[in-house]
C-alpha cells in the first residue's frame, strides 16, 4: 500500500505477497461500506487531494455542526502480529533485539518484538529445504544440492558453493568463521566462509546426517546421523574425537551448552540427552516429554534450556539442576525453531501454524508469559485541524462506533480519547489490545 501523493505521513508496509494485499483490501472495503452505510460519506471525494471538511449528519446524535468531521481515509493491517504466510523454519534474534525469521517457501522476515509489527521482508529461494542463522544473526546459510550465504540485513546472496550431495544439516561456528554442512551421504564438511571454500571433510556415519552443532570454541564439531550414533570431530583435521550411544530413535536436533562441558542430544524416543563429552557417557536423561523433541536451544548465559516436542509444548530446563522449570502450552501447532533474545527475557517459537510465539519472562523472574498476544489493528484516518477539543473528541467517538460495529474491530472507549500524531494531517485513532 502507497501513503497518497503529496501528504506526510508514516511509512506504510509493503504487503507481503498478493494473498495479504487482497486481505487489505477487503478490510479496507468493509470498512468504507460501514462509513457509507451508517455515516452516510461519499467516498469518491476520499481520492480527490487535498480534501476539504464536508458537514455530515450526525450518527451519534450530535449536530453536523459540532462534527466538522473529514471523509476518512482508511489504512487497515492484519489483526495478528507475528503472522507469516507459510511454515516457520528458522529463527534468530538481532543484537538489537529484534527478530529474524525464515518461512516456507524462502521467505526472510524483520520483526519488531515489542508490536509485533513487521519491519521487512525479502524473498530468497524456495529450492533450499536447510536453514540456519548465524549466532549474531548477521547471516544465513540454506542448502540443497547447494550451499548458499545470505546477508541477513539486505537479504542478499554472497556466495553459492555447489555441493556433490545433498544438504541435510547445516550450522555456523560461534565466530560465523565456518559452516558445516552434513549430507544425504552421511559425509560432512566444514567451510570457511571469508574464503568461500572447504577446508575438510570426513565421512563415517552410514545414513544421512540429521544433526550438527559446533562447540562454542570451533571444536570439536559434533554430529549426528539417522543410525541414532553421535560423533564428535576434530576440526579442521577431521580426525574422529568419540562416539556417543544411547538414543533408540532418530536425533533431529543438537547443542552445545555454552561453557562447552555438555553436549545436549534431542530425540524422538521422548527424551533430551546430557552427555559428560569428556567422559564419552550421559550424565541425566530429560524424560519428562511425552512425545518426539524436535529441537532445542540454550540462553547465551546458560541458564535456561528450551525443548519443544511433537506434543506441541516447550519445556524450559534450569542447566544447572536439570530441573523443570516450566512447559509452556499456549502453542496449537509442531514447534520446528526456538530462539532466545540476546539477554534472554524472550523466547520465540515457530512452527507449521505461520505465526511465531514469543514468552517473556516475568519482572519477578518466576515465570514466562505469553507476550505478543495482542491482536492489534491499526486505523489511520484523515482528519481536521481541530478548531476546538469538543470537534476533536466527537471525531473520535464517531471513529469509535466503527469499530464497536464490528467492521474494524472492538474500541477501548478509555483508550480512545489518546489520540497519538503521526503529522499534521494524519493520525493514529486507535491501536486497541486484546
Amino acid at each position: 500500500m502507497v501513503r497518497p501523493t503529496g501528504d506526510a505521513g508514516p511509512e506504510f508496509l509493503q504487503p507481503a505477497n498478493p494473498v495479504q494485499a487482497l486481505k487489505n483490501c477487503c478490510n479496507i472495503y468493509r470498512a468504507l461500506s460501514f462509513w457509507k452505510e451508517c455515516l452516510n460519506f461519499e467516498f469518491s471525494s476520499c481520492l480527490q487531494l487535498p480534501m476539504k471538511s464536508t458537514p455530515t449528519p450526525s450518527a451519534i446524535g450530535l449536530s453536523p455542526q459540532s462534527l466538522e468531521l473529514a471523509t476518512p481515509i482508511f489504512r487497515v493491517f492484519d489483526d495478528r502480529p507475528f503472522r507469516g504466510d507459510g511454515d516457520l523454519l528458522a529463527l534468530a534474534f538481532a543484537g538489537d533485539g529484534s527478530l529474524w525469521a525464515v518461512e516456507e517457501p524462502g521467505v526472510l522476515r524483520h520483526w519488531n518484538t515489542i508490536g509485533g509489527r513487521q519491519l521487512a521482508w525479502h524473498y530468497l529461494s524456495e529450492l533450499e529445504m536447510q536453514w540456519a542463522f548465524s549466532d549474531d544473526a548477521r547471516w544465513l546459510a540454506s542448502g540443497s544440492d547447494d550451499l548458499s550465504l545470505w546477508d541477513v540485513t539486505r537479504g542478499k546472496l554472497c556466495a553459492e558453493l555447489a555441493q556433490p550431495s545433498w544438504i541435510t544439516a547445516i550450522a555456523f561456528s560461534r565466530d560465523s568463521a565456518l559452516i558445516a554442512t552434513g549430507h544425504d551421504d552421511g559425509m560432512v564438511r566444514v567451510w570457511n566462509i571469508a574464503g568461500k571454500r572447504m577446508i575438510c571433510e570426513f565421512g563415517g556415519h552410514k545414513g544421512a546426517i540429521s544433526a550438527i552443532a559446533f562447540h562454542p570454541d570451533g571444536s570439536p564439531l559434533a554430529t549426528a546421523a539417522e543410525q541414532k550414533i553421535i560423533r564428535l570431530w576434530d576440526v579442521p583435521s577431521g580426525i574422529p574425537r568419540g562416539t556417543l550411544t544411547g538414543h533408540t530413535d532418530r536425533i533431529p536436533a543438537l547443542a552445545w551448552h555454552p561453557s562447552g562441558r555438555h553436549l545436549y542430544s534431542a530425540g524422538w524416543d521422548t527424551t533430551v540427552r546430557v552427555w559428560d563429552v569428556a567422559k564419552r557417557e550421559p550424565v541425566i536423561l530429560l524424560n519428562s516429554h511425552a512425545t518426539q523433541v524436535n529441537t532445542l536451544t540454550f540462553n547465551r548465559a546458560g541458564t535456561l534450556l528450551a525443548a519443544a516436542d511433537s506434543s506441541k509444548r516447550v519445556h524450559l530446563w534450569d542447566a544447572a539442576t536439570n530441573q523443570s522449570v516450566q512447559v509452556l502450552t499456549q502453542i496449537d501447532c509442531e514447534i520446528r525453531s526456538l530462539a532466545f533474545s540476546p539477554d534472554g527475557s524472550q523466547l520465540a517459537s515457530g512452527g507449521n501454524d505461520r505465526v511465531i510465539h514469543i514468552w517473556s519472562r516475568g519482572a519477578d523472574e518466576t515465570g514466562w508469559r505469553p507476550a505478543g498476544e495482542r491482536r492489534a489493528r491499526q486505523v489511520l484516518m484523515r482528519a481536521p485541524t481541530w478548531r476546538s477539543a469538543a470537534t476533536a473528541h466527537a471525531w473520535r467517538a464517531s471513529a469509535r462506533m466503527a469499530f464497536a460495529s464490528g467492521a474494524l474491530a472492538q474500541i477501548n472507549p478509555a483508550v480512545s480519547r489518546k489520540t497519538r500524531t503521526w503529522s499534521p494531517r494524519w493520525r493514529l485513532v486507535q491501536q486497541p489490545e486484546y
